[in-house]
């Protein structure tokens, strides 16, 4: 281990030492077969600062198809970035024929480096990024970028003002740096990302999601938000401005998945799955569905029981920092818990069996609805949890499924009877309720999805319910009076 660098990173400890020798045996068979090959970007900064290095991406002369000769397993992901999936880790592959590489800079031309290497380190805009390893693990520093890690400064390779004007993404770029490395950003840089931050409403929402998610996981996230705060860099886009406000109020109180939950609800969308691991997207989508419930409603017995007190105070805890106007439920959460009789259907004091045994009948839908019926109503505490009570209840619940499911027809009622008109009412409205609630049949699942999917099921159960009782003539006269 005679190379000072390797022997540095080596001592300290630091994770991915046999990722980047494998990453290293692989610049060595592409060179072997002719291939001209470097590793670029976040891994050789992290290699001269003996940080840990996650991710590994090669340049090299070889093309698509000549990749896949030596790695069988080579493939373009959605994003079109190309992946070699190894037992060490992942990498990624960029190409010296890349035509959206910028022209070299003059300036560089007669350094003794490959032309096109100098290409490829000046697309990565930042001096912190524009350096390259070799397969005997030499650093080749073609823009002084040691000298800018040494100092702590994150500076942009060409004039400032050009790089964000032609993409805006790379004030994006600027931002991930600071969050991971903690950098300071050189003024000129930071006063033309200031002036140029318009550009950021051209960038498509899903990738500056994607930016945004990689600021906020890095070591400094929360110095990244203060800055942005401090200079007004995001002034321009109302939303991820009001979303950097909202999020240092409570960072230190939210966690990963509450902070990117936020995220979502200030931007008005959903997680794509395109772009988080599935894991992730479930426990996302969750939180957001939660939370927009309880912004708009009290928290019931039944959402503690179906939803858990700790999911319920994580959700309450993002409420108050997304909604101004929302006001904590966590004392009634405690207190619903604390007063709740039931925690799992296991303690319901009647069996499904008892149940099938009582009606006479084999396991059915019918069986599953009086069930979960009973459940309710022992979690709302309008019935005891006394045997001899759900069965009586359950022999009722019988009782008014099996009047609303009698087509009998009834004797018509007179227009003039409005008394009677009224009592049809209440037991259109009685009967109604019943058959949303047999449709909907397992809330749980409710809070499994978002609230336009959540409201469009309960109108649709609405729906089929009114639809089912009007099946019959006696409620013909409410939808004359135009009452239902």
């Amino acid at each position: 281990m005679d190379n000072v660098y390797l022997k540095k990173f080596s001592d300290s400890k630091a994770k991915g030492l046999n990722y980047l020798k494998r990453g290293i045996e692989i610049l060595k068979i592409l060179i072997n077969r002719g291939y001209d090959s470097y590793i670029v970007s976040n891994a050789v900064t992290n290699f001269y600062l003996c940080q840990d290095i996650d991710e590994i991406e090669i340049v090299t002369k070889a093309n698509f198809n000549e990749l896949i000769a030596i790695f069988p397993s080579i493939i373009k992901n959605k994003k079109e970035q190309v992946i070699y999936n190894d037992p060490e880790g992942s990498f990624s592959f960029i190409f010296f024929d890349d035509p959206k590489l910028p022209i070299a800079l003059n300036e560089n031309l007669d350094k003794h480096y490959n032309k096109k290497l100098i290409q490829v380190l000046q697309s990565k805009i930042f001096t912190l990024k524009a350096m390259a390893l070799s397969p005997n693990y030499e650093i080749i520093d073609i823009f002084n970028s040691i000298l800018s890690i040494d100092e702590h400064i994150i500076k942009a390779i060409d004039k400032t003002k050009s790089v964000f004007e032609i993409n805006p993404a790379n004030i994006f770029e600027a931002l991930v740096l600071h969050a991971h490395y903690g950098f300071m950003i050189e003024k000129k840089t930071l006063k033309a990302m200031y002036k140029m931050q318009a550009g950021l409403n051209k960038i498509e929402l899903k990738d500056s999601i994607v930016y945004l998610k990689q600021i906020l996981k890095g070591r400094y996230a929360k110095e990244t938000l203060l800055l942005i705060n401090k200079e007004h860099l995001f002034k321009a886009v109302p939303d991820f401005d009001s979303f950097v406000i909202k999020l240092l109020n409570s960072y230190d109180k939210l966690n990963e998945i509450e902070r990117y939950s936020l995220l979502y609800l200030i931007i008005g969308l959903i997680p794509d799955a395109y772009l988080i691991n599935k894991l992730e997207l479930e426990e996302i989508t969750e939180t957001i569905t939660i939370t927009q419930l309880i912004s708009h409603s009290e928290v019931t017995p039944m959402m503690v029981y179906n939803i858990g007190v700790d999911k319920l105070l994580s959700c309450d805890k993002l409420a108050l920092t997304y909604k101004k106007d929302y006001k904590s439920q966590a004392k009634l959460i405690h207190k619903l818990k604390k007063n709740a009789v039931i925690n799992s259907i296991r303690e319901l004091n009647i069996s499904e069996l008892e149940l099938i045994k009582l009606f006479n009948g084999q396991r059915n839908i019918k069986i599953r609805i009086v069930e979960n019926l009973l459940l309710e109503k022992v979690i709302n505490q309008e019935i005891k949890n006394y045997p001899k009570v759900l069965r009586e209840e359950a022999l009722k619940i019988d009782q008014e499924m099996k009047e609303i499911f009698n087509y009998e027809e009834k004797e018509p009622i007179r227009d003039d009877d409005e008394d009677a008109v009224t009592k049809l009412l209440e037991k259109y409205h009685r009967e109604l309720d019943f058959l949303i609630k047999v449709y909907l049949n397992d809330e749980k699942e409710l809070y499994s999805l978002s609230p336009a999917e959540r409201n469009d099921l309960k109108k649709e159960a609405e729906q089929h319910a009114h639809d089912f009782l009007l099946q019959t003539s006696q409620y013909q006269i409410l939808e004359e009076r135009r009452l239902i």
